[in-house]
């Protein structure tokens, strides 16, 4: 599934999403989130005229990556340098306010995870190998809603194949 679609965040340029546009953006049904209590969550659909995605997946081309957690277990924590990846922390933080401003929410307080998580500097990886290249997927698979607050529900996979750009 890799290869059918390449949308890149770019860490050298500003406001600069490679290969994507948001009028391929739709919404499923509201359901009630398994995950938070009283919570809802919404299905995000990135649909393009040559196919259809459960999600957002785009490509991170994240620099100086550190593993700092591989214990053979599935829940690694990388540490990434939020200065060098200043640039697409920025981008990804535009395009995470860009996807949730789809919904239109009102009330309620918009919440970056994504992007606040990055800028401490860590990224956690499902992963239970050593990390040789720092290519990581982002996929975003929805919408998450509270009584005040709401944002994106997002996985990082990594990916082990020669680089995708």
């Amino acid at each position: 599934m890799y290869y059918l679609i390449n949308i890149n965040i770019s860490n050298e340029e500003p406001n600069h999403y490679i290969n994507f546009d948001f009028k391929y953006i739709f919404l499923g049904n509201t359901i009630n989130n398994r995950i938070l209590e009283n919570g809802k969550f919404t299905r995000i659909y990135y649909s393009t005229p040559l196919c259809s995605f459960n999600g957002i997946y785009t490509l991170l081309n994240i620099n100086d990556i550190i593993e700092s957690n591989c214990n053979n277990s599935f829940n690694n924590k990388l540490k990434i340098n939020a200065e060098t990846n200043g640039i697409l922390l920025n981008n990804i933080k535009q395009l995470e306010e860009k996807i949730l401003k789809v919904v239109e929410i009102k009330n309620k307080t918009l919440s970056c995870n994504i992007s606040n998580d990055l800028m401490k500097g860590v990224l956690k990886l499902n992963y239970k190998h050593n990390i040789n290249i720092s290519q990581i997927m982002l996929k975003i698979s929805g919408i998450w809603e509270t009584s005040d607050s709401y944002g994106l529900s997002y996985k990082y996979y990594y990916i082990n194949e020669p680089k995708l750009t």
